[in-house]
Formats: structure tokens, C-alpha cells, sequence
């Protein structure tokens, strides 16, 4: 008790020292001299130290208010920036750790509860970074893009946390804020897309991961895995069809992101996916190379049409191998016929070949 009333005495005198420093400077408009710099960053910290040896509940009020005195310093003066980039830590430090006290006295609570909250906290400094980047910069006397790398630092936190999270026992509620955290990162992600286009790959691995954690939490296993790669050819064709370049993002990443998805459910779920499935996402990837002009994207087609023809003929116990030569007999006139390499008259004779 005696040392938390120092500290708290210590960083108010700091906080004081702020605010006659701001007002002495606008009443009589001299510079400001190094001591009023340096007399409240030095109750800050000292007043932090005292705090120290005893965590509680509060604990994380004292770096909070050492980063206001920080900030409050550090945008006076554009050489006392790096002040103010210890006062966003130490902002961040604090908040992490009013949140992490109680849950570490939590009882009976799931571990990855623990993880999900504290990956909300890190959504929460990223989602609020976005729309206050200029006028938090002007404030601070920063440039917008050092917040903006402040969200995306907190942006990265929270997923690195939800993937610990996803990695340990969730309870129900557990299991559906991490959907919903992890479809907002997504769009924290598209968002920052329209600037750098590297993003929207992040933030589309972030919104099918979401997808797939809430189908996976709400749908039996055993009904989804067999359907999966079907879903992910109908969510695909959407995100392709979606006008992307008239809302302000590049349409290429949208349209990798379409094509590999599919295939990727399709090998992760390969021992359960049913013969349904494999004609659906051949048809996916037939239709992506008619409509974008790929021929060669409709060879992953033929190949799982293939697989799936394999599997009829063997529920239909037509076993003979001249099924299985007929299939690939087949395949390789479909493949002389279109190939581009092969259409040229002077490929003629390796085509009939």
C-alpha cells in the first residue's frame, strides 16, 4: 500500500508537470527548455518502477498513465518522437495487462478463453488505429503511416494469439468469438489491401479460416468434410464474381486466392470427400478456365473428374484395366485437342502423336 500511494503521487506530479509545461509554453510562446521534457518523464518512470513489486488489479493503470506522460512529452518536439513510440508500447503493455490479471485468477475457465480475449484486446487497438490515423498523428505529431503500423503490429498480435487459441480447449462462446475475431482481422486486413495489395491474401486466409472454424464448430464432421472442397468451389466463385475493381481493390489476389482454395480443401480432406464433391470441384475449375481464358486450369479438372470416375467404376466393381487406360487415353486426346503448346500447325505431329 505505501508504494502504490508513492507511485500514484509520483506519475500525478508527472502528469502535473505535463499540463503547466503545455500551459507556460501558450502563455508566454517560448520553446520548450530539455528540463520541462525531462522532469515529468522521470516522475513517470520512477513512479512505474514503485509500482513494481505489487500486481494487482490496477496494475496495468500505472504504464497507462506513463504513456500519456510520454505522449504528452514526445509530441512537443519532433526529435522527442521515439518518446512517443515508448508511450504507444507502454499504452499497449498496460492494457494487455489489466486484461491479463483477471484472467489469470479466473478459475475453471477454458485455456484458450484466456487467448481469445486477449487477442480481442489486439483487434480492439487495430480496429480503432483505422479511422483516427490522421487525426491521431496530427494530435501526436506523428506521420499516419507510423500508426498505421501500430494497428498492423496489434493486428498481428491478435492473430498470432488466436492461433495459439485455436490450438487449445475453447468453450461454445469461446469457439464463436474466435470465428467473429477472426473474420474481423480478415476485413482489418482487405482494408489495409487497398493500399498494399500483399494484404488481401492475409485477410482472405483469415476470412476462410473463420468460415471453416464456424462450419466445423456447427456442422458434424462427418457431414462436412465430405462436402467441404464443394463449399469451398461455391464461396470461390463468388469471391470471383464479386466486383472487386470497382470498390477499390486489385481483382488478381481475389482471383488466386478463388482458384487455390478449392484444390487445397480438396487434398486436406482427401480420405473423406465423396465423388459429389470431386465432379463439383472439377466443374469449378472447368468453368474458371472457360471464363478466364486458362486452358491449362482445366487439367485440375480433368484430374479430379478422373479420380472421381475411378471411384465409380470401382463402386460399380468394373475393375478391368481397360477402364483405367481408357480414362487416361481419353485425357490425353482432351489434352491434345486444347493444349495451346499443341494447337500450332507446327505441333501437328507431336498432337498426333
Amino acid at each position: 500500500q505505501p508504494l502504490s500511494t508513492m507511485a500514484i503521487a509520483t506519475i500525478a506530479l508527472g502528469i502535473l508537470t505535463v499540463l503547466i509545461g503545455e500551459w507556460r509554453v501558450r502563455r508566454t510562446g517560448e520553446p520548450y527548455p530539455w528540463s520541462w521534457n525531462l522532469i515529468p518523464l522521470g516522475y513517470g518512470a520512477f513512479g512505474w518502477l514503485l509500482s513494481l513489486p505489487e500486481w494487482s488489479a490496477t496494475s496495468g493503470l500505472y504504464p497507462i498513465a506513463v504513456a500519456l506522460i510520454a505522449m504528452g512529452v514526445g509530441r512537443r518536439q519532433p526529435q522527442w518522437m521515439p518518446v512517443t513510440l515508448l508511450g504507444l508500447a507502454a499504452l499497449s503493455f498496460g492494457s494487455f495487462e489489466l486484461l491479463l490479471y483477471p484472467l489469470l485468477k479466473a478459475q475453471g475457465r477454458q485455456a484458450g478463453d484466456g487467448f481469445v480475449a486477449l487477442g480481442a484486446l489486439g483487434l480492439g487497438f487495430a480496429i480503432i488505429e483505422y479511422p483516427l490515423e490522421r487525426g491521431g498523428a496530427r494530435l501526436l505529431n506523428l506521420a499516419p503511416n507510423i500508426l498505421r503500423i501500430y494497428g498492423q503490429i496489434h493486428w498481428g498480435l491478435a492473430s498470432v494469439l488466436l492461433a495459439i487459441a485455436l490450438s487449445l480447449p475453447l468453450s461454445t462462446t469461446g469457439e464463436s468469438l474466435w470465428g467473429l475475431e477472426m473474420l474481423l482481422l480478415g476485413g482489418y486486413a482487405l482494408l489495409q489491401g487497398k493500399r498494399q495489395a500483399p494484404w488481401i491474401y492475409l485477410g482472405l486466409i483469415e476470412i476462410f479460416a473463420a468460415l471453416g472454424e464456424t462450419l466445423y464448430v456447427h456442422i458434424p464432421s462427418s457431414q462436412l468434410l465430405p462436402w467441404a472442397a464443394a463449399i469451398a468451389s461455391g464461396v470461390a466463385l463468388g469471391l470471383y464474381s464479386l466486383p472487386w475493381q470497382r470498390w477499390g481493390w486489385p481483382k488478381s489476389p481475389f482471383l488466386h486466392v478463388a482458384l487455390a482454395v478449392p484444390l487445397l480443401v480438396a487434398m486436406f480432406t482427401a480420405p473423406a470427400i465423396n465423388t459429389s464433391t470431386l465432379l463439383l470441384t472439377g466443374g469449378f475449375y472447368g468453368w474458371m478456365a472457360f471464363v478466364s481464358q486458362a486452358t491449362r486450369l482445366s487439367y485440375v479438372g480433368l484430374a479430379l473428374t478422373n479420380v472421381a470416375a475411378l471411384r465409380l467404376l470401382s463402386e460399380l466393381h468394373l475393375t478391368s484395366q481397360v477402364w483405367g487406360v481408357s480414362l487416361v487415353g481419353l485425357s490425353l486426346l482432351f489434352v491434345a485437342q486444347i493444349d495451346p503448346a499443341l494447337r500450332s500447325p507446327s505441333r501437328r505431329e507431336i498432337r498426333h502423336l
